[in-house]
């Protein structure tokens, strides 16, 4: 859901999926596997300043006879374009818990920037792209998980589409 005005814009968006499954091989069926998942997000957009913030929530959930998996938390987001929206870039901040039953078995805290430019070209040759990417990823100690984690990655794509 969009609304707003020239100067400033929101953006509400929910989205769910319910899953229920089983496996059959011969004449045994195995129990049901249920599978939840749900993304909450509100962004805000200055659009003068061409920047743009958010909030987003995320929850996962698969249940089992044996157990129930369950991931999930929030995070939050800030980019900014610059020469007439050819560069931008951007910051996102998430953490998320993840629960066997109630034991927690994970805390995973990860960081991203990205820097991205696209040329304004003319159609008739086509559209490139390039950008830059990192990703901080910190997987901390639990009761569950006896040694902390942590790990960086980099990348660097280029696109070309005609």
């Amino acid at each position: 859901y969009n609304f707003g005005n020239t100067s400033l814009k929101h953006t509400f968006m929910i989205v769910g999926s319910y899953q229920v499954s089983n496996q059959k091989q011969g004449n045994t069926t195995a129990p049901a596997m249920t599978v939840l998942n749900g993304n909450l997000n509100y962004n805000l957009t200055f659009v003068k300043s061409k920047i743009s913030t958010g909030l987003t929530y995320n929850y996962n959930q698969v249940k089992s006879f044996v157990s129930t998996n369950t991931y999930m938390g929030p995070g939050i987001t800030l980019g900014k374009s610059f020469m007439k929206n050819t560069l931008r870039f951007s910051l996102a901040n998430i953490f998320n818990q993840s629960f066997t039953n109630s034991d927690v078995t994970a805390l995973v805290l990860s960081e991203r920037a990205s820097l991205s430019y696209s040329p304004k070209t003319s159609k008739k040759y086509g559209k490139s792209s390039v950008s830059i990417n990192a990703m901080y990823t910190n997987k901390f100690k639990t009761t569950q998980q006896v040694k902390s984690f942590e790990e960086f990655t980099g990348t660097v794509n280029l696109s070309y589409s005609f």
